[in-house]
Formats: C-alpha cells, sequence, structure tokens
C-alpha cells in the first residue's frame, strides 16, 4: 500500500505546522500525488475537528462513560454521536432554535441553558421548552420580525 507523509512548514520560518501521515490502498503516481496529498491531509482535518468538537463542545466525548454491561459505553458513545450529528440538522429545521444558537452562540452555554430549565420545570415537548428560553431571552421581537 503506498504511503505517504506530509509535513506543513511556516513559508518564511521553516518551522513545522503540521505532520501528517496517510496510507490508502489507492494507486498514485509522481503526476498526481499532489492532488491525493491535500485529500490525505483534508481527512486528517475532518477527523480531527470532529473530535476536537465531541470532546470539548457540551457532547462529552472525553468521558468513557465506564465499561458497562453488555457494551453500554459503545453505545452511550453512539447516542453522544447521533446528537452531535443531529443538532446541525435541528437548527435547519428549527426556526426557534436557530434563533438561540444564534443568540446563545456556544454549544455548552446553548446546553447549559438547557441543563437548568430542565432541572427545575416539567415541558411538554421541545417547542415548550424553547419558548420557555425565547421568552427568558425576551427574544420573542427577534424571532416575529425573522
Amino acid at each position: 500500500m503506498p504511503w505517504l507523509e506530509i509535513t506543513s512548514v511556516h513559508a518564511k520560518t521553516g518551522a513545522p505546522l503540521a505532520h501528517n501521515s496517510l496510507l490508502t490502498p489507492q494507486r498514485w503516481s509522481a503526476a498526481n500525488v499532489s492532488q491525493v496529498a491535500p485529500a490525505g491531509r483534508g481527512r486528517w482535518k475532518i477527523a480531527n475537528d470532529n473530535t476536537n468538537v465531541i470532546t470539548t463542545k457540551g457532547y462529552h466525548g472525553a468521558h468513557t462513560f465506564g465499561h458497562g454491561k453488555q457494551s453500554l459505553a459503545a453505545l452511550l458513545l453512539r447516542l453522544n454521536l447521533l446528537a452531535f450529528l443531529f443538532h446541525p440538522v435541528m437548527q435547519g429545521c428549527d426556526d426557534k432554535e436557530a434563533l438561540l444558537r444564534q443568540t446563545l452562540v456556544r454549544r455548552q452555554t446553548f446546553f447549559d441553558d438547557i441543563r437548568a430549565f430542565t432541572r427545575s420545570m416539567v415541558f411538554e415537548n421541545w417547542h415548550h421548552l424553547m419558548d420557555c428560553m425565547i421568552r427568558g431571552l425576551e427574544l420573542e421581537s427577534k424571532l416575529n420580525t425573522g
């Protein structure tokens, strides 16, 4: 299998900025390696960025959840990944959530506010929770005027 290592360096100082490697069954040659290298770097960046979001932006990916019985840790990780994938969909489909996410820019803040509300109140559904948060943040006028 072909192997490729990429080291990005600062243009002026020559200091290393990033080092990546790529192992793939794809065939390449000296003529097309310049096209394959950025694809490998892109795959690494996507994986690294997603891992960073999952571990630092409120999805608790850094926690192992213990081993549990019958693969509990794997189940909880899968649920977190589903939440990670589903949140952008909700933000695109739900005007109220989109408004709250624009106001509460950090995911952690959004999740902390949801946690605070649900600790002391019971909501009929997701929309009831979103309505309560919008009222609490006095965002009704922004929702109605778009």
